[in-house]
């Protein structure tokens, strides 16, 4: 019975806890006004577009680096596109789907 006790009354002191959270700000509490700027991110500005075309695409050049321009080079060659590793995923699901099929009873006698 005590440990009943105990129980209630620790359930009571929690609601009362989290009933206190909801409690109200008080009378005298505005909501402050946001200002919203016109633009969410400097980089939506056209101005931004504009210097990012006329940025250097291969910028690793800059280095002089035949080591890293060799790396480069290759990773843009053995890279697959998205597409490419999408189809990719695809065909490994298929086969996957292919061996696990194989697992059950077959044949003519196993139909429905």
């Amino acid at each position: 019975m005590e440990n009943f006790r105990f129980r209630i009354g620790l359930w009571l002191i929690f609601t009362v806890w989290l009933l206190n959270g909801c409690a109200a700000l008080g009378s005298d509490f505005k909501q402050p006004e946001s200002q919203l700027p016109a633009q969410r991110s400097p980089f939506d500005s056209e101005e931004f577009a504009d210097q990012l075309k006329e940025e250097n695409t291969e910028w690793w050049t800059q280095f002089k680096d035949p080591v890293l321009n060799n790396f480069i080079e290759t990773a843009y060659a053995q890279n697959f596109t998205l597409k490419t590793a999408g189809l990719r995923i695809l065909e490994a699901r298929a086969r996957l789907g292919l061996v696990e099929g194989n697992m059950y009873p077959q044949g003519p006698e196993y139909e429905w």
